[in-house]
């Protein structure tokens, strides 16, 4: 009896043992695929914390790189305080504008509040202004540390050709506290947004908690603005994988001595749970993609349905939605037969979505009005830009308009505020000379005049919009560069035009592109 009695304590010490084993076991693997869950949901959420940065810090550049493109003395006072007069002042995106010569802290202009960048030592003053020019996508200047937090950004023309600075000033939470507990998206996490500038780094600009620093998991992702750098942290508020993920280690611990076959229910249930977030996930991808391929049908409806078979001229065009747009957007090109004379026309309207197809419609048909009456570019584009013509509804287009005249031998081109055609001949590659004129819609600038370049048959004529070239932290001028030295081929049109989409990564930037290419063959 006692050795049957020791056998069953034996065994029941077994049994407890086995079974405290398999229950710390069964919660350990729980444990440990809860926390890499979490991790792999906290690295998306950061991504896509950093995907809406980086969708937003261009409302931020492009008034700066708009205004510096378009001020190009200091005696276009007017036109920087007409460009900039629609982003300063309370309520509006910047506190603060000013316009500088290279060289020197003597405001040229000034709008908004008095800039805090002169109320900063001269010696910051100076380094600042000196840092500007040289980099790529401007400059940002940290001044955190004020009672009411400001932060500045300069940019300058690229090139320096213009030797002007527009610099401008925006203002930030005073307790650094932004309340994000209404937006769905990003209520179950905290974070962070800290900046590094030449002068200071891991400066904070704002979070969503006052409890910093983040604690637990905390995920990172760096986004570049001009010489600085962008920092978003993130952690998790609550449980990323919901309620079920979190109490399930504690549920296995709890059951996994009394019911063995709970677990198994449990971990069905986990699988059914997993399935259906995974259905979720698809038609969420589908309907991405069915969003995507309407906007893409709606952007194709918009252009040309068909181009015109014009004797004695090869016609190719490309249009390449960008890889993140779910919204139309506002490129656009047009090819109008006039007999010899062939009008070649394309561009592209701020912004996206139906407001910009809007007027994206409308340029394109009074554009092409205005070529059935035989107008010329200049005129054509000054006809265009005449008040009250085209309801803008605030945006504003870059339009190119070339005719081909082939009695002549002539290109004629006019540009409101778009880059030059490229010219490939037996020579090679090479950009036409052309004047550019304010885009349609800008308040002020340079008048619209055509410039006319001599061209024999076999030439070949390129129409672009820039997200063919533009890429972000990169001067426009690098990109120009690349696609002419695309460009620069002896190849059949189509697969010349081709060769330059792929050689620019067409359809793998978020920006639109679009091309028009003819070759003149008899």
């Amino acid at each position: 009896m006692p050795r049957r009695r020791g056998a069953r304590r034996g065994t029941t010490a077994t049994v407890v043992v086995v079974g405290v084993a398999i229950t710390l076991g069964l919660t350990f693997a729980a444990k440990v695929a809860h926390d890499e869950n979490e991790e792999r949901l906290l690295d998306q959420r950061v991504k896509q914390v950093s995907l809406v940065l980086t969708a937003f810090l261009p409302s931020v550049q492009a008034p700066l790189t708009t205004t510096a493109t378009l001020v190009k003395t200091p005696a276009d006072v007017d036109l920087f305080r007409q460009v900039m007069g629609t982003q300063v002042g309370p309520g509006k995106l910047f506190a603060s504008a000013v316009l500088f010569r290279a060289g020197s802290s003597r405001p040229v202009a000034q709008l908004g509040a008095p800039p805090a960048l002169l109320s900063q030592p001269q010696s910051q003053i100076d380094a600042f202004l000196r840092r500007v020019p040289a980099a790529a996508g401007g400059s940002v200047k940290d001044m955190t540390d004020r009672k009411q937090p400001l932060v500045g950004y300069g940019y300058s023309q690229p090139g320096g050709t213009s030797g002007l600075i527009v610099y401008a000033e925006e203002r930030l939470p005073a307790n650094r506290t932004v309340d994000f507990s209404q937006n769905a998206a990003f209520a179950d996490i905290n974070f962070s947004l800290r900046l590094d500038t030449p002068d200071k780094k891991d400066t904070l600009l704002f979070a969503s908690t006052a409890d910093l620093p983040l604690r637990g998991h905390v995920a990172i992702e760096e986004t570049k603005l001009g010489d600085s750098t962008l920092r978003v942290k993130i952690s998790p508020a609550q449980d990323l994988g919901g309620e079920l993920l979190e109490t399930l280690p504690w549920l296995v611990l709890g059951a996994g001595l009394l019911m063995t076959a709970g677990v198994a229910v449990l971990t069905a249930a986990i699988q059914r749970r997993r399935g259906e977030a995974e259905r979720l996930a698809s038609e969420v991808t589908d309907l991405y993609a069915e969003q995507r391929d309407a906007s893409l049908a709606l952007q194709q409806s918009l252009l040309p349905r068909q181009l015109p078979e014009i004797p004695g001229l090869q016609v190719a065009v490309r249009y390449s939605p960008g890889v993140s747009g779910t919204e139309v957007g506002g490129d656009w090109y047009e090819v109008v037969d006039l007999g010899r004379r062939t009008l070649l026309v394309v561009g592209d309207v701020s912004g996206r979505g139906l407001p910009a197809a809007s007027v994206m419609a409308a340029v394109r048909h009074s554009v092409r009005a205005y070529a059935t009456q035989g107008d010329s570019p200049e005129t054509i584009l000054g006809k265009a830009n005449q008040p009250g013509v085209i309801d803008l509804a605030e945006h504003f287009a870059t339009v190119l308009v070339a005719v081909l005249d082939r009695d002549a031998g002539t290109l004629e081109v006019a540009t409101a505020g778009h880059p030059p055609p490229v010219i490939v001949n037996g020579t090679g590659a090479k950009f036409a000379n052309v004047v550019v004129g304010r885009p349609i819609g800008a308040p002020a600038g340079p008048g619209h005049q055509a410039a006319t370049t001599p061209v024999e048959q076999g030439v070949t004529v390129m129409l672009f919009t820039d997200g063919l070239y533009e890429r972000r932290g990169e001067p426009i001028d690098a990109g120009l560069e690349r696609l002419r030295r695309a460009a620069d081929q002896s190849k059949p049109l189509d697969d010349l035009v081709d060769g330059v989409f792929d050689a620019l990564g067409a359809g793998t930037t978020p920006d639109d592109a679009a091309m028009l290419a003819v070759r003149w063959t008899a």
